[in-house]
């Protein structure tokens, strides 16, 4: 008999202590952990190389595992937006700014909505610019393997760590919502929000992320492993203007 959880601690531990084997899926890019109280798993799988290592050290006696994932060897003339669960945490104006630069490059845009998205804000662009949706049934992956993008563009994502693993340069757009609207706005529709069950940690994330500030719990280090759209844009315009560098670019990333 098995256990596969995602985060339940005290069902690890009640398991571990009868003697049934336990499966830690993570669902999103792991957060730091205290040593002193972290469950004893037999299993943990996670989406990177930095987090078996993490784990490797915190829980020796674990079998730390990566998500099997396929790197791409020809890339097609496309780019997937994941997009955030919030319109409050997107800039209308920076994701115009990314259409029409690749749009000007002939690339071939598709937007991901994050499974818990209920704006409006996506809808609005999609129809404005005759963009395709990808079916929200399908994950990142999938979406990935099945598109063959060069480029993926996301705010703070999962999907942009599997992008790099799957041989594709990530650009994030972490920090680029500051100072587009008011505190009380982003207080309100946070508030608002629908995500019924958002614990502190996550309000903290969507908070930094907000002001932009780096946001540091998590093992993962999302700034060195992605190309800030904030930080780096006149690299990513050198890098349009000549894909020779592609490779150069991808190999950095994965060593920063």
């Amino acid at each position: 008999m098995k256990i596969f959880h995602s985060g339940a601690k005290t069902l690890s531990v009640a398991a571990a202590r009868v003697g049934i084997e336990t499966v830690w899926l993570y669902h999103g890019l792991a957060r730091k952990q205290s040593k002193a109280d972290f469950p004893f798993l037999d299993h943990i799988y996670v989406y990177s190389s930095e987090e078996k290592t993490y784990f490797e050290d915190i829980s020796p006696n674990s079998n730390v595992c990566l998500y099997p994932l396929k790197e791409l060897s020809k890339l097609e003339k496309r780019v997937i937006i994941f997009l955030s669960k919030l319109d409050i945490r997107m800039s209308e104006k920076t994701i115009l700014e990314i259409l029409t630069l690749f749009l000007k490059k002939d690339y071939q845009i598709f937007l991901k909505k994050h499974p818990a998205y209920t704006g409006s804000l996506i809808h609005k662009i999609a129809e404005k610019y005759n963009l395709e949706m990808i079916d929200h049934e399908k994950d990142a992956s999938e979406s990935i393997l099945s598109l063959r993008p060069s480029f993926t563009i996301g705010w703070g994502s999962t999907a942009l760590c599997e992008s790099l693993r799957h041989g594709i340069v990530p650009i994030s757009l972490v920090g680029t919502r500051t100072g587009q609207s008011s505190n009380s706005q982003f207080h309100e529709e946070f508030l608002k929000s629908k995500e019924k069950k958002l614990d502190v940690l996550m309000g903290i994330s969507y908070a930094a992320d907000y002001l932009g500030l780096e946001f540091s719990w998590p093992v993962y280090p999302f700034k060195e492993r992605t190309l800030s759209w904030k930080d780096e844009k006149e690299r990513i315009f050198e890098l349009l203007e000549d894909m020779s560098l592609y490779t150069k670019t991808l190999s950095e990333l994965r060593m920063r």
